[in-house]
């Protein structure tokens, strides 16, 4: 087997070159007061804003279009909106747990109950203008709408704050790596966190204006339009209501509250009681039904037939399973993973230790070099906190309460332990942005800089900082792209080369989200087998009677040896082994114009 992902240094490089280019725009954009008049126009002003923001992007596009391909899976919320445009049906699998083509949508596609459904309801009217269905395609409408968010970001700072601070927010926004990475996980955050940056700002400019309760009704609808695009902020309702309860801001609570309600009880909440949403079973702990999508059952069940028939064995083992045996902190995830499909119960106890870890491990991410860029990214944005105080102290304490009240929810009432730092970019940022405001000024107090000195020192900080981002996203990169994405594009490759049917189901021992991954390649009918599930159905005979019960025509990706075990005992064909060639795609062909335009 051949493996060659080799990762293109120059590419990355070139990416650090670009962030130095605009660290320094950004450095004299923003401390240089010597262009008195001009600047301080408004017109002038708007456009700055748009060019870093512009320049913004390009440094988010440029590792896809060095690599020329996605370095993570796709969103399951892609495949639902492309069935969704080709066929009306909100779904992705049949009764059976086969991820469908959308050919077979119409005629046996269940429907869905996974959350979210705004991102796929926006993307499928996207798709529906544009025809186009492709992985490129999702890139670049995530890419505009990141981009989007950031401006809407932008101007809300600028309104705030003025221009220097709004265009230092965008250089600092687009740099932490949790943000940039979020631009590349498609059909996840991106039209929630669009509306969740309008919600913002009429929320926070509302305040100032004549008529601001129509201000404060529009921005509870674009919050609902979040949590209706992203369910994670359901968690942000609680605590904006107890901090606007407590704050005593009536008038406030009530206009944005009362349209959330509404809008909640109209849109939300009768699919939640019919249990067409994966978090009602979630809440309840009424999951392990048959009929329920395979997305959060694989949580815990290493498949889809595991958990359709094997089920009870599976359990059987996972309570026998010696406390610690496999390493405490392993054994506190498997809990979780059960309690939260409903498979196993946690005491009350069980649940505060679980809990608990799962919060210092929200918080440990806080001092991620990977996420936020390192420990001194979050000394600068403790600084931040500060310094903001004095600035709009209202909006910084919003933004703690909302996030200490939602990673404390994430940890102890729905026991997520996915990274949702990318939840709080905009805060985050906020606050380092703030940081480097008041690590500037202290440094200009104590050395008396003036004039051309407190200009270059001004810069070469920022340059700095900028530099530093610029490394930690390097390794970041590096590592992202170092991935086995590549296997499932080889894997689609042969599909599309030997033109199998898209009816015909594929077993597969692929990931649940490099699945959906191939199936948006591809438009392939596919099951997901582990190897030791294929070994278990051999050794129990019964591997030509499962085949036939999930119409498994073709098998794809196991080991020679089990490849043969299978064909052995069933009908099915071999589309290819794991024993595959696997090679960087070509890039774009935009690649060396805008390396030679940087240069």
């Amino acid at each position: 087997m051949v493996l060659w992902l080799e990762l293109k240094n120059e590419n990355f490089e070139l990416i650090e070159k670009i962030g130095a280019r605009f660290s320094i725009i950004c450095a004299i954009i923003t401390n240089n007061i010597v262009f008195m008049n001009f600047f301080q126009k408004t017109t002038v002003k708007i456009v700055l804003i748009i060019f870093a923001v512009f320049v913004a992007g390009a440094i988010w596009y440029s590792p896809f279009l060095f690599k020329g391909y996605l370095p993570d899976a796709v969103n399951d919320q892609l495949v639902l909106a492309r069935n969704l445009q080709k066929t009306a049906k909100y779904s992705m699998y049949n009764d059976k747990g086969v991820l469908l083509s959308s050919s077979d949508i119409a005629s046996s596609g269940e429907p869905s109950a996974i959350g979210n459904k705004l991102t796929a309801g926006l993307y499928s009217k996207i798709l529906s203008y544009t025809g186009q269905i492709n992985i490129n395609s999702f890139m670049h409408i995530s890419l505009i709408i990141n981009s989007l968010t950031l401006l809407v970001f932008a101007f809300l700072i600028y309104y705030l704050f003025g221009v220097k601070i709004a265009l230092m927010f965008s250089f600092v926004y687009a740099l932490l790596p949790t943000n940039w990475r979020t631009v590349y996980a498609l059909g996840n955050y991106e039209f929630a966190l669009l509306f969740l940056s309008l919600f913002f700002l009429l929320f926070l400019i509302g305040k100032d204006r004549k008529y601001s309760a129509i201000y404060f009704i529009f921005s509870g609808l674009f919050l609902v339009a979040a949590i209706l695009a992203k369910e994670a902020f359901l968690m942000a309702l609680p605590i904006i209501f107890v901090y606007l309860f407590i704050k005593k801001k009536y008038k406030i609570l009530i206009c944005t509250f009362v349209p959330i309600i509404i809008s909640m009880s109209i849109f939300y909440l009768p699919g939640f009681l019919k249990g067409d949403n994966i978090y009602k079973g979630l809440i309840l702990k009424t999951t392990t039904e048959d009929k329920f999508d395979y997305s959060l059952a694989g949580h815990l069940y290493p498949d889809y037939y595991t958990f359709r028939f094997d089920r009870e064995d599976f359990l059987e083992q996972y309570k026998n399973t010696k406390k610690g045996s496999e390493g405490f902190i392993k054994s506190l995830m498997v809990k979780k993973a059960a309690d939260n499909i409903g498979a196993d119960r946690l005491s009350l106890w069980g649940r505060f230790v679980v809990g608990s870890y799962l919060l210092t491990t929200h918080i440990a991410r806080f001092f991620s070099l990977e996420d936020i860029g390192g420990a001194f990214i979050f000394l600068l944005g403790l600084l931040g906190f500060v310094y903001l105080k004095g600035c709009n102290l209202f909006l910084r304490n919003l933004l703690v309460w909302w996030i200490g009240g939602s990673i404390s929810l994430f940890s102890y009432a729905a026991l997520a332990g996915r990274n949702h730092l990318m939840d709080f970019g905009f805060a985050i940022g906020l606050f380092v942005t703030f940081g480097i405001v008041y690590l500037l000024e202290m440094l200009d107090s104590n050395f008396n800089w003036e004039g051309g000195k407190k200009l270059a020192a001004n810069i070469l900080i920022i340059l700095l900082f900028g530099y530093g981002l610029l490394t930690t996203n390097h390794v970041v990169w590096g590592r992202a792209y170092d991935s086995n994405i590549l296997r499932v594009h080889a894997y689609a490759d042969i599909i599309k080369q030997k033109k199998i049917k898209e009816g015909d189901v594929v077993a597969m021992s692929i990931r649940s989200d490099e699945s959906m991954t191939f199936n948006i390649l591809t438009n392939q009918s596919l099951i997901i087998f582990r190897p030791e599930t294929m070994e278990k159905i051999i050794k129990q005979g019964k591997t030509k009677e499962v085949f036939d019960f999930f119409g498994i025509k073709h098998i794809m990706g196991y080991s020679p040896e089990l490849s043969e075990k299978i064909i052995k005992n069933s009908d099915a064909s071999i589309i290819s082994t794991d024993d595959i060639k696997i090679t960087q795609p070509k890039t774009s062909s935009g690649k060396s114009f805008f390396m030679n335009l940087v240069k």
